[in-house]
């Protein structure tokens, strides 16, 4: 179905499952001529069964900003539902929630890009919240990478009410360094963790 501003398409299967995608008509006018202005395009798929309650919508923003030259923002939004697992995403951040127990598991995860050759690592961070918002454990790990996009080296901490604290490395031959021991490599991480990219030698 197609109107002045968008694209839509709408699909029923026999199994009940049933998907709905919309596309920004102006968008993919403007991308093909090149010429974007400043504005807003959205588009979304959502997915939905009759026989469950899971369901998933994904939608996407892109902005465009035109000063000097056209710059292009896009933004991830997600919502879905799978078993008794809700799934809330905003870029590269996810929160789960558990209907049943309502525990918290919140995780931001910032990729690798081979091609950004000012950053040269990989950042997850995970941290879990029981039914009254409290703390139970974290853990944030850092993989560093070589030219080639193999990981040389992966920093790991975790944290837990029951374990406490632990800081170590490990070296892309396997080698685990406890970092409390070895303020050098400590201080790698600390750089890592400040944004920075320091080049990680081998062990």
């Amino acid at each position: 179905m197609c109107s002045k501003k968008a694209i839509r398409s709408f699909c029923f299967s026999n199994d009940g499952k049933i998907t709905f995608t919309k596309d920004d008509k102006k968008k993919e006018e403007k991308r093909r001529n090149r010429k974007l202005k400043d504005d807003i395009y959205t588009s979304y798929d959502a997915t939905y069964n009759v026989l469950s309650d899971d369901f998933n919508l994904n939608v996407t923003v892109d902005r465009v900003v035109t000063e000097k030259y056209s710059r292009r923002f896009r933004d991830y939004i997600e919502f879905s539902r799978c078993g008794d697992i809700v799934i809330k995403r905003l870029n590269d951040i996810y929160i789960y929630q558990d209907l049943k127990t309502n525990d918290k598991i919140i995780k931001i995860e910032k990729g690798y890009r081979r091609r950004n050759k000012s950053f040269n690592s990989s950042v997850s961070f995970e941290a879990v919240f029981d039914s009254f918002d409290t703390f139970q454990k974290g853990a944030v790990e850092i993989k560093t990478y070589k030219g080639n996009g193999k990981v040389n080296g992966t920093y790991r901490f975790d944290v837990s009410r029951e374990k406490g604290a632990r800081a170590n490395f490990y070296s892309r031959k396997g080698v685990k360094v406890d970092l409390i021991h070895h303020p050098e490599l400590l201080k790698k991480a600390n750089l890592l963790l400040s944004a920075k990219s320091p080049s990680t030698g081998d062990i």
